[in-house]
């Protein structure tokens, strides 16, 4: 009997030990972590700490930035991406020139730049994501309390 104890204790241990190391170095976990247009890697690639960087042309086409490393507002914008109304116009084409912003995710494992995992970029109305899943369409349409997040990120990267 106090065999079993011992390994019920010491397999809990070891779960329990498992799960701290996975939600410490890991943004989702694999057993929730679903794949779809938006989180399109496997969930091992979203390491710990990723940062969220909105950038913003100014008026002499030099992108401004304001970078975020919190972990709620990364998750608010995952899950904001995800539900945004997908546009499956086939006339609605990426032109670069009418590039306004430019959202990225990476994970910054070093002190450089870190690997994107995410890059979205259009305008405060509609936003292209790169790359895109060809089963997917590649743009989403940006409203509600996502483009007040957007819009207030991307003013703090506004020269005055």
């Amino acid at each position: 009997m106090n065999k079993w104890i011992i390994v019920g204790l010491l397999l809990l241990v070891t779960l329990g030990t498992g799960w701290y190391y996975i939600s410490q170095n890991y943004f989702f976990n694999p057993i929730t972590f679903e794949k779809d247009n938006v989180t399109y890697l496997d969930w091992s690639f979203y390491q710990n700490p990723l940062q969220i960087d909105y950038m913003v042309r100014n008026e002499n086409h030099k992108w401004e930035t304001t970078s975020i490393r919190e972990k709620e507002e990364i998750h608010y914008v995952f899950n904001k991406l995800k539900e945004a109304n997908p546009l499956f116009n086939k006339d609605l084409e990426f032109d670069q020139n009418e590039t306004k912003i430019k959202i990225l995710i990476r994970h910054m494992k070093s002190e450089s730049k870190g690997s994107v995992l995410l890059g979205a970029e259009g305008t405060t109305e509609i936003l292209f994501l790169h790359p895109t899943n060809p089963e997917n369409p590649g743009a989403v349409e940006i409203t509600g309390q996502l483009k007040e997040l957007i819009n207030k990120r991307i003013s703090q990267g506004t020269l005055d």
